[in-house]
């Protein structure tokens, strides 16, 4: 755990992740209200759901694996936490 952190700092992975986790909530915002205007806070977590599985099954190691498992758990960013 150390190593891996080490290397997060050292390598500046924190703002690299940032910025790409962003641009991907910034590019899902919209598709996200559609969904919960018509669906709900469900709708938002099948979506979300989907979306790690697709993922988790070709880089489950990927910061966007990780990034969708994060928001799949969060109530609060399923039920509008996202906007």
């Amino acid at each position: 755990a150390d190593r891996a952190a080490n290397h997060f700092d050292k390598l500046g992975l924190a703002r690299l992740y940032g910025s790409q986790a962003s641009n991907e909530l910034s590019d899902i915002r919209h598709l996200l209200s559609m969904l919960h205007a018509s669906a709900g806070k469900l709708g938002v977590v099948e979506h979300v759901s989907r979306m790690r599985t697709s993922i988790s099954a070709s880089r489950p190691n990927s910061w966007r694996a990780a990034a969708y498992r994060a928001m799949e758990s969060s109530s609060w960013f399923c039920d509008s936490g996202f906007r």
